[in-house]
């Protein structure tokens, strides 16, 4: 069980390399010690298609990150305009077993604004 504590500049770090994989590998993947986990709402996969990897790239290389975003310095969260559409993106931390908080796996979850 991973229980490190991490500091924003460390989380920031970490969640780039994750996001930044994931997007462009389309599978989970390790940094460090932390997994990162994909996942869309149902409704983000409707709406997507055959854009899915239009998206994917553009969160990948999302990098505005500032106050009103990311008022902690993690950079574990984004908005994105594309297709007409708002999208949003978020990081959330889990043990390893993906029962309660922790950093042994950071799940991006990807979400049309509607989704919220």
């Amino acid at each position: 069980m991973t229980t490190e504590t991490y500091t924003s500049e460390q989380l920031s770090r970490i969640n780039d390399s994750i996001r930044q994989n994931l997007c462009l590998l389309k599978c989970n993947v390790r940094v460090g010690g932390v997994y990162g986990q994909l996942v869309f709402t149902r409704n983000a996969m409707d709406l997507l298609g055959e854009n899915l990897e239009v998206l994917l790239v553009a969160i990948a290389r999302f990098d505005e990150f500032d106050e009103s975003n990311d008022p902690h310095g993690e950079h574990d969260y984004g908005k994105i305009e594309l297709f007409g559409e708002t999208w949003f993106w978020k990081f959330d931390y889990y043990d390893k077993d993906l029962q309660c908080f922790g950093h042994g796996v950071h799940v991006l979850t990807v979400m049309n604004a509607n989704d919220y």
